[in-house]
């Protein structure tokens, strides 16, 4: 064996024949070490932990039996669980180079003997190029039940940058009228990495309710990212700050809600000790519509001014708009002033309608009506009914009079 440390060897252990392990099954390997211990008593193993499927955890004896056996003392007994966990490439990147490709087969008949069986081997690139595909003839006779080994030809990766990265190898039988096709394919995928890829950069995504001029009108979310396939050592962590605060270590995305413009700053650390350059991605928020008030002056006797009176602390105005009765009077950007003039009389309805840069809005409604107190004397009564009649045929005619109006009207 092989001396890892101080006092752990790991085995190889080629089966011959080889061993097929159904889909689905569990199966138990018990290993039997024959060691020498220095204590006395009975050696045993703790028990095979929270997750009993996961390969490599050691039990006491074999449960398979239904109780527990015992070795003497001078043996220990390795049961091992061996479950279904398929090889992840990621997880063992392979450096470019040549490796020999093989495989079994089995006839999983009952009845036929088989001759002549095609095996197929294609392996694609992470783009999706063939870059291997040879063909193997099984002669034969293969009776049922019975395994063969499949031998193909090596496999070469260049030793260049861009042979680095993801490949998908599948192995396939090709029978004619074949009726358990299902058991005809299986698929391997690796990772082919000799340290020429550079570190992958963390990456920000901005996302919220996105309102006018590149200002966003909610909480504003930043999901960070530093991933890549063909770098498999791998990130330690990622590190963020929201403008001047402190650094602290990205575990959720980020949420930032106050009003104002933000700098998120961020890197990451990756687990071969180097440290990517601080990046950072700066944004808008103004989930606040602007502030309005509307007001309303008589100048004269069927004459008015409306005014508005706005403010907006974030983003800044844009543009008033002002409705009398529901009809659009104007609209003036900002700076303003915000002031409209508009002769007429009755009860009417005006409305002020306010927007900033972001697209926020905010109305304010004034209702007003030009009317007149009734004299308690008849005579005052009626002559104020004929200098109104005269005053709306010739309103311009007859200063005084219109000024005796309006000192009598309200």
């Amino acid at each position: 064996g092989t001396l890892y440390g101080t006092d752990a060897y790991e085995y190889d252990v080629d089966l011959d024949p080889a061993f097929v392990a159904d889909d689905g099954v569990k199966y138990w390997v018990a290993i039997q070490a024959v060691v020498t211990f220095s204590s006395a008593g009975q050696y045993g193993w703790s028990t095979n932990g929270e997750n009993p499927d996961q390969l490599s955890f050691p039990v006491q004896g074999f449960p398979l039996l239904g109780t527990p056996y015992w070795t003497p003392t001078t043996y220990g007994d390795h049961a091992f669980q061996l479950g279904g966990h398929e090889h992840q490439g990621g997880q063992y990147p392979w450096p470019p180079g040549t490796y020999p490709i093989a495989g079994v087969i089995q006839n999983l008949g009952i009845v036929y003997t088989e001759m002549n069986i095609p095996v197929n081997t294609q392996v694609k690139n992470d783009t999706g190029i063939i870059v291997y595909d040879e063909t193997i003839i099984i002669p034969g006779p293969l009776a049922p039940g019975e395994i063969a080994s499949v031998i193909f030809p090596d496999i070469t990766i260049p030793e260049e940058t861009q042979a680095e990265g993801y490949y998908l190898l599948t192995m396939k039988t090709i029978l004619n009228g074949d009726d358990h096709p299902n058991n005809d394919k299986k698929t391997l995928t690796f990772i082919i990495y000799d340290g020429g890829y550079p570190p992958p950069p963390t990456i920000a995504t901005v996302s919220g309710t996105m309102g006018e001029n590149d200002w966003y009108v909610s909480c504003v979310t930043i999901t960070l990212t530093c991933w890549d396939p063909l770098w498999p050592p791998g990130v330690d962590y990622t590190l963020f700050k929201v403008d001047n605060g402190v650094w602290t270590i990205y575990t959720t995305p980020i949420i930032v809600c106050e009003d104002g413009g933000h700098t998120v700053y961020f890197y990451s650390v990756y687990t071969d000790g180097s440290t990517e350059d601080i990046q950072s991605v700066s944004f808008k928020i103004d989930q606040t519509p602007p502030s309005i008030e509307m007001s309303v002056v008589k100048i004269s006797f069927n004459q008015w001014k409306f005014l508005a009176n706005v403010t907006d602390s974030t983003s800044g105005m844009l543009m008033v708009e002002c409705y009398i009765d529901d009809m659009l009077l104007g609209n003036i950007i900002e700076p303003g002033p915000y002031e409209w003039y508009w002769s007429g009389k009755g009860t009417h309805r005006v409305e002020g309608i306010a927007y900033d840069i972001a697209g926020n809005s905010a109305e304010n409604i004034v209702t007003f009506s030009l009317s007149f107190d009734e004299p308690s004397h008849p005579f005052l009564s009626h002559a104020l009914q004929l200098i109104m009649r005269f005053l709306e045929r010739f309103p311009d005619s007859f200063p005084i009079l219109r000024s005796l109006f309006y000192f009598l009207g309200p």
